[in-house]
């Protein structure tokens, strides 16, 4: 089967090669094959198919490549390959990069990470991207990716991985509030404090299992993570604007309220008074939301920007109603606000 196979991908026709890849590739799935042919075969075989410039051919070599390594053998004859897999992760083709990030993650659970981590450090821009993608799977691979690879950064890169961890603070509080990728945020959090040594960090600060609620959990995050990136906080801003404008409302409606809990930070010499005005405009279109709670959770965010802010924003563009809630609020008497 496997010179069959071998023969099929040698053919001239490239609807013949996909049959033989597609058929080897399954094959590897079962654990058997391993007594039938040498590993070491398997793999020289795959690595010459997963630099075919065919893409359905890298896709089948590297989904059989995933498959073989849920089985054990000697983990050093995977050395070869990382680097095309690697490069396969950063590959234009999105299905291409999907099925060599799952296989990445299997490929580390043989290779030490910490040995052989530093030659995917140029993935770390590329796993950026797909920490808002539509796609579940996609984010949540690149989420895992993310967290681990950084056990492995060498000295050289450490400082251009630096930027690329701050980049990603922002995605990764945003996916604390959905349900399918909190987990997998969490620990990457923990592991981005551990890579920056930011050592004063409480250990549970990211367990979000102790907050009654999403707005206390990040208000006692950004008490925290604030101070330790306070220069970053436009760029930081410019992030959360464009999960604003998501097409997922549990990402809008977590944007609206983590830049509320960032207003008391906002100081003129840090974000500058051009960038609040754009936010306050934001949160006021948010406010036609069609999900009700991204609606409600926008004009909290306007007023609480305007309460910490306002004295920033041009008057022409604050609402009449925003304007006249807030007076009435420092109005009112102590005993009024208790009851």
């Amino acid at each position: 089967m496997f010179r069959q196979a071998n023969t099929y991908l040698r053919h001239s026709d490239i609807k013949v090669k996909t049959i033989g890849m597609a058929f080897f590739s399954e094959l590897l799935y079962h654990p058997e094959i391993g007594h039938v042919f040498m590993t070491q075969d398997i793999l020289e075989i795959l690595h010459e198919w997963m630099v075919q410039p065919y893409p359905i051919i890298q896709i089948f070599s590297i989904r059989g490549l995933g498959y073989l390594l849920q089985h054990p053998f000697e983990n050093k004859k995977l050395e070869s390959l990382l680097i095309p897999l690697v490069n396969c992760a950063s590959h234009t083709d999105r299905n291409i990069t999907k099925e060599a990030l799952r296989t990445l993650q299997f490929m580390f659970r043989h290779l030490d990470v910490e040995t052989h981590g530093y030659k995917a450090v140029s993935l770390f821009p590329h796993l950026l991207k797909y920490f808002a993608d539509e796609d579940i799977e996609l984010r949540y691979t690149s989420t895992i990716l993310f967290g681990m690879l950084l056990r492995g950064v060498d000295e050289a890169n450490r400082s251009n991985v630096s930027g690329n961890v701050l980049k990603s603070i922002v995605p990764l509080l945003i996916q604390l509030s959905e349900g399918r990728t909190k987990d997998a945020s969490r620990n990457t959090l923990h592991a981005c404090v551990n890579f920056m040594s930011w050592e004063d960090v409480p250990s549970n600060l990211f367990q979000y299992e102790k907050y009654p609620s999403l707005h206390s959990m990040y208000l006692a995050i950004c008490s925290v993570v604030i101070s330790k990136c306070k220069q970053q906080l436009p760029d930081m801003m410019s992030q959360m604007l464009a999960f604003l404008r998501s097409r997922n409302p549990s990402y809008r409606e977590a944007a609206a309220l983590l830049i509320a809990c960032c207003a008391p930070y906002m100081k003129p010499d840090v974000v500058a008074s051009k960038d609040i005005e754009e936010i306050y405009l934001a949160l006021r279109e948010l406010q036609g939301d069609s999900e009700t709670s991204v609606a409600q959770m926008a004009t909290l965010a306007m007023e609480e920007i305007f309460r910490q802010c306002g004295h920033r924003i041009n008057p022409d563009l604050i609402a009449s109603q925003i304007l006249t809630k807030f007076i009435r609020n420092l109005s009112r008497q102590p005993s009024e606000t208790t009851q």
